[in-house]
């Protein structure tokens, strides 16, 4: 097809996607079945076009004047671009999502707009980015949503994101070790969002300290092992999601959790607690929604040890070692929708006594344990049970069930 071909369209068509191609510049674009040939300036003459998708191509650079100022999303995920495109931005006042992940930029360059940008969502996730030297196109560039995460970054510099008006951050698996105290100045007064999952952390960075209005806070997989009474001070009052999965903690953080009245959920599976209390929830655990206990070292739960989260609807109790639960440990559950003890109980008794006060049951996992009996009315205070699993744990001799 011809450029022509396509003049009916540039005053009506608002979205292309044209990825997985072999497409290595912009006049030419192939696939197995078409050609296309356009101008230079062909997608730049589209009049109302606010999309371009050009994922998994082999682009290795774009330039300024490929695109129409309308365009408000472009997507060059998976492409084989080495330098970030600061041209096209200056070019497009109307793109609010760039999407660059997966190429070959190793760095942010040294940069300032003439007038300042703003995007929505940069994200420059699986690229090769090691290190951030200055503050992000000097301040420039205010962006809401930048992803960072799968680079090589180790260390951030003071007051890097400064005038960035972020709102969420990803710096998920990097090699970050601590982070500079001054690294998040200048992003406290937006950030809501913090994702620093899967890099080497030994401890809470004390940079988060800058941070009032946090609300999602991510640290699974890394090597925290304690956790200090003021790690989340700052933003106490707003932090409503936490997860510390994956490191080597060995109790509960209750005191640095103490103010954290408006926290729903709480991730500290693949740790090393080994025991819980009432009092771990104490001041801050009564709105507390989902619990995530999985892969821990508990042994035994104590009556009414969840009293102090009466509003608990997930709790996730897998792949511990359960020897003992008394008969009143879930009493004071009565909203609780799913319970998983996969892999954690060792009576062969079917636990009726025990789960018989959650009543709104909607999801019960009991897989592979050591159950062997089953009495008939065993589920029948369970009226909203949808999902049930009772599949046995195969072990030598004897595996016949009785139900």
């Amino acid at each position: 097809m011809k450029s022509g071909d396509w003049s009916h369209l540039r005053s009506t068509l608002t979205n292309i996607f044209i990825g997985e191609n072999d497409i290595t510049e912009l006049p030419r674009l192939t696939n197995q079945d078409m050609m296309f040939t356009f101008n230079s300036q062909s997608f730049a003459e589209f009049k109302v076009l606010t999309w371009i998708n050009m994922d998994s191509n082999k682009l290795f650079e774009v330039r300024e004047g490929m695109f129409p100022r309308t365009l408000q999303t472009l997507s060059l995920t998976n492409n084989y671009l080495v330098t970030f495109p600061m041209e096209i931005l200056e070019d497009m006042p109307s793109l609010s999502w760039l999407y660059l992940r997966g190429n070959y930029i190793e760095e942010i360059p040294d940069y300032a707009f003439k007038y300042k940008e703003g995007l929505d969502k940069l994200d420059l996730g699986e690229n090769g980015i090691r290190e951030i030297l200055k503050p992000i196109f000097n301040g420039s560039l205010q962006i809401k949503d930048l992803n960072l995460d799968s680079n090589l970054i180790e260390d951030l510099p003071s007051q890097v994101f400064r005038g960035l008006n972020l709102g969420r951050l990803q710096l998920t698996n990097n090699k970050i070790k601590d982070l500079n105290e001054k690294s998040l100045v200048g992003a406290g007064p937006y950030l809501e969002f913090l994702d620093l999952e899967h890099n080497y952390l030994n401890k809470v960075p004390a940079a988060l300290k800058q941070l009032k209005r946090l609300r999602f806070l991510y640290l699974a997989n890394n090597n925290i092992s304690e956790i200090e009474d003021e790690d989340f001070e700052a933003f106490a009052i707003s932090l409503k999601a936490l997860s510390l999965a994956g490191n080597r903690i060995e109790v509960v953080p209750a005191q640095a959790l103490k103010d954290c009245s408006k926290l729903s959920h709480l991730n500290v599976g693949y740790n090393q607690i080994s025991r819980i209390n009432d009092t771990d929830f104490e001041n801050w655990g009564e709105n507390l929604n989902t619990l995530l206990l999985r892969n821990n070292r508990l042994n035994e739960l104590s009556a009414n040890v969840f009293r102090k989260t009466p509003r608990l609807k997930e709790l996730s109790l897998s792949f511990n070692k359960l020897n003992h639960i008394h008969v009143a440990a879930f009493a004071d559950l009565p909203l609780l929708e799913s319970l998983e003890m996969s892999f954690s109980l060792f009576s062969e008794e079917f636990p009726k006594e025990t789960l018989q006060p959650l009543k709104n049951l909607i999801w019960l996992s009991l897989d592979n344990n050591h159950i062997r009996t089953m009495e008939a009315d065993a589920l029948i205070h369970f009226p909203h049970l949808q999902y049930l699993n009772l599949e046995g744990k195969k072990t030598p001799g004897n595996n016949s069930r009785r139900f």
